[in-house]
């Protein structure tokens, strides 16, 4: 008979009397995997992580590691053991938790309770997870007791951390900030608009679309897809915060704990409430301001702003080029501080279906994204799919709720049962009517989340028979209780963390290739449009991804920049190819296009009203104007390498040769020594503008007798001017918010948009004895000095 271990296993447990008088002790050894456990220089403990407290592969729990003198005694049975745990903060008795076989999700019926289990590849650890009650930088007290050997005969030995930590006892310590998230989100009226430009076939009347490409619906879609995923990952702390806005601002109820059930509301809030009204950005940011404001230091604070409008209410957003300013009366470049050197961010996302050339879905917006978030923003002129909306919402969820690394690994876009339209560098295989969509994870991912949406002509049609597969094991996302499920009615999203085992005990190495399968529906049924978005909880990867143009302007180059770490050190030396960025843009300029079209403005009042410039634009999309497309998407797809240019730095250059917003999609596919391959994608929009030349501006600027209605009470000046760069390029329509003046000296009472890149200005004089400087803001600020221009209307100068 050969004695296997089972068979040992089940001999020594049908003996009566200890067989084996041996011992197993909990260790906090530095080389362990024990949490907290010594520093490096053994001087002490670490501090305790408060996201030690949530179950995550970064940190995993409260870890106390047991060594046997035989590994017979291995897994540990836990089953009855007695484990407490107190905050020292509280003065309480300890909590006694509960067992439990697999980890528990943070949700409002565990918050602020205690599990703990049988944990490790051996199992020879005790994981102990408590949900908020850890307070920073109080001591904490912690013990095991009862735990049990695999079989009889072995003392497993009590821990008590004031044992075990008699010099230094572990702190919990902030890993990272509490996120504070505020959404502030455009309900005016022209959410009720279509997020197509007019003259779209599938959408409808643009001013009452079909309820798919209505933009309240589509927000609404997006909203809920991004709350489902931070539902994984919110921790004890942070806050959430939903502002709307139209011509004035409401909030849900201030900030709030972020959970389930404040994410379930704010959709909830979304839902309850109709678009209507004109369009007051800065009433939007600055409803839940002072909150924020409040000990923002200690917080990761970010503002995710959508809109869909130019800004036509009081009080305004603006920026100076170098920060945020809230202007109380004017759509001017003037005003007070909106958060001074506070850290807050503010993340814009602006659809330019309406207004495309207007200084909110251009110039404006650029200031807010590289003053606000680091250049990271979202600007499309329509929306096909909620994909874009969908992406941004991540990028912002990653910055805001940085645990150890929350990024994007993969974007995948397909059709089942039809050819597919793929996001490099994922490719479908196609299984007759089912799809099987492949991702790639890294040896240091604690958790990684799959957003899966889909749409589809059939409201019915759905997928079916989901799997989520890895070197041979499967997990059914519906039913494995080790897969965190968040359910939509157009979406599933699905989280997996460290370690990734099936609730059939059946584990895979964080590190490899995986895939996620599903059947679309019957084979008559329609076709089911999807997009798979994967996410990566890394605890030692970071990237950071950035498009600007230090010389601004038309043919100017862009300059893209990625910059990647790994365990703090620089990610060096990568094969040629696995840094690179696909770019689309115009391939016509947008403000010349709009100038020199004899298009006429539809005339119609709305709720939300439309500059002359956007119903310009509407009436050529409606008449399927080539040029104002070619102006507007995102055309081509041009491949740019980057290169190494210092340690873990890799950048390029590409060229911007017309006037309008260019889409960046950065892509990496890389190896590192401790993560073995990775990959990263990070998208981002960028505006180039005209670098408007103030000698050729000047020396075609004319000047004459203001207008009387327009400037009743003082004396006025008129000045006639086309703004234009050294090549030509008209800054075109659209941008009458961009000219300013001293205020000490006169203001600006009217602004007349001619669309066709020319601008009749009436400027009333504070100062009667000499002429102010014109400033045009834009890609780079000009100033016109309007004593020297030359050109009279009506002969005499007004001076």
């Amino acid at each position: 008979m050969i004695l296997t271990r089972t068979l040992l296993l089940a001999l020594l447990a049908s003996v009566s009397v200890p067989a084996l008088a041996q011992t197993v002790t909990p260790t906090l050894d530095q080389l362990s995997s024990s949490a907290p456990k010594l520093k490096a220089d053994s001087s002490g403990y670490e501090d305790l992580d408060i996201r030690q407290a949530v179950p995550s592969g970064g940190k995993g729990g409260i870890r106390v590691q047991y060594i046997p003198d035989d590994a017979l005694a291995l897994p540990l049975d836990s089953t009855g053991a007695v484990v407490k745990l107190r905050p020292r903060g509280l003065p309480a008795a300890d909590i006694t938790c509960t067992y439990s076989p697999v980890a528990q999700i943070l949700s409002p019926a565990t918050s602020g309770k205690c599990f703990f289990r049988t944990f490790g590849g051996a199992g020879d650890m005790v994981q102990i997870h408590h949900f908020g009650l850890l307070q920073r930088s109080d001591e904490i007290h912690y013990s095991i007791t009862g735990v049990q050997g695999a079989v009889p005969g072995f003392t497993v030995l009590p821990f008590d951390s004031d044992t075990a930590f008699a010099g230094a006892k572990p702190i919990p310590n902030v890993g990272r900030n509490p996120a504070r998230l505020v959404l502030v989100f455009d309900k005016s009226g022209s959410m009720d608009w279509s997020a197509k430009p007019a003259g779209d076939p599938g959408c409808g009347a643009f001013f009452s679309p079909v309820p798919a490409c209505r933009r309240w619906n589509i927000l609404n879609d997006a909203a809920a897809q991004m709350a489902n995923v931070a539902k994984a990952y919110a921790t004890p702390g942070d806050e959430l915060g939903v502002v709307f806005f139209d011509s004035t601002a409401s909030n849900t109820g201030g900030l709030a704990g972020m959970n389930t059930i404040t994410l379930d509301a704010a959709l909830g809030a979304i839902g309850a409430r109709a678009p209507g009204g004109s369009t007051s950005i800065g009433a939007g940011v600055e409803n839940l301001k002072a909150p924020l404001l409040s000990n923002a230091a200690a917080h990761q604070n970010t503002v995710l702003l959508f809109t869909d409008g130019e800004q036509n209410t009081a009080p305004f957003l603006t920026s100076d080029g170098t920060q945020l300013l809230i202007n109380p009366t004017q759509n001017l470049p003037f005003g007070t501080p909106w958060v001074g050197m506070a850290p807050v961010s503010l993340c814009p996302f602006r659809l330019r279906t309406d207004d495309p050339a207007g200084p909110g879905g251009t110039t404006t917006l650029q200031q807010i994204a590289d003053n606000g978030c680091g250049g990271l923003m979202g600007s499309p002129a329509t929306l096909k799919t909620p994909a874009d909306l969908i992406t941004f919402f991540l990028q912002v969820l990653d910055k805001t709720l940085v645990g150890d690394k929350l990024e994007l690994i993969s974007i995948t876009h397909g059709a089942a049962r039809a050819r597919s339209r793929i996001a490099n560098p994922t490719v479908l295989r196609r299984l007759g009517n089912g799809v099987s969509i492949p991702f790639h994870t890294s040896a240091q991912d604690g958790a990684v989340t799959l957003l899966l949406n889909w749409s589809s002509p059939g409201d019915d049609t759905m997928p079916s028979d989901l799997k989520i597969s890895k070197d041979g094991i499967d997990f059914d996302p519906l039913r494995d209780r080790n897969v965190v499920l968040a359910r939509g009615k157009d979406h599933l999203v699905m989280t997996l963390r460290a370690p990734f085992c099936n609730d059939r005990r059946q584990c895979v190495k964080p590190a490899g290739d995986w895939s996620l399968g599903f059947v679309a529906g019957g084979q008559q049924g329609p076709a089911l449009n999807h997009s798979l978005f994967v996410l990566g909880d890394n605890a030692t990867l970071a990237s950071d991804f950035k498009v600007d143009q230090p010389a601004p302007g038309i043919g100017k180059p862009l300059r893209l920049t990625a910059r990647l770490t790994d365990a703090g050190r620089p990610v060096s030396k990568l094969a040629a190819g696995s840094v690179y960025a696909l770019i689309g843009g115009p391939t016509a300029s947008l403000g010349t296009i709009l100038s020199k079209s004899p298009v006429r403005p539809q005339g119609r009042k709305e709720r939300d009203p439309v500059s002359l410039a956007g119903a310009k634009a509407a009436a050529m999309f409606a008449a399927g104007d080539k040029g104002i497309v070619a102006a507007t998407a995102f055309n081509g797809q041009l491949k740019v390498p980057l290169k190494e240019t210092t340690r873990g730095v890799y950048t390029a250059q590409t060229p911007a040769p017309f006037e309008g917003v260019y889409r960046v999609t950065f892509m990496v596919d890389a190896k590192t020594p401790l993560n073995g391959p990775f990959q990263r994608i990070y998208t981002t929009d960028r505006y180039v503008g005209v670098a408007i030349d103030a000698a050729t501006t000047l020396a075609n600027t004319t000047i004459g007798a203001g207008s009387f209605n327009a400037c009743p009470r003082g004396r006025c000046i008129s000045v006639q001017v086309r703004p234009v760069d050294q090549r030509g390029n008209l800054t075109g329509p659209g941008k009458g918010a961009l000219f300013s003046v001293d205020p000490k000296r006169a203001m600006i009472a009217e602004v007349i948009d001619r669309l066709d890149g020319s601008y009749a200005l009436t400027i009333a004089l504070i100062d009667p004895t000499a002429l102010p400087d014109l400033i045009i803001g834009g890609a780079a600020k000009v100033v016109l000095p309007l004593a020297s221009v030359t050109k009279r209307a009506g002969g005499k100068s007004p001076r």
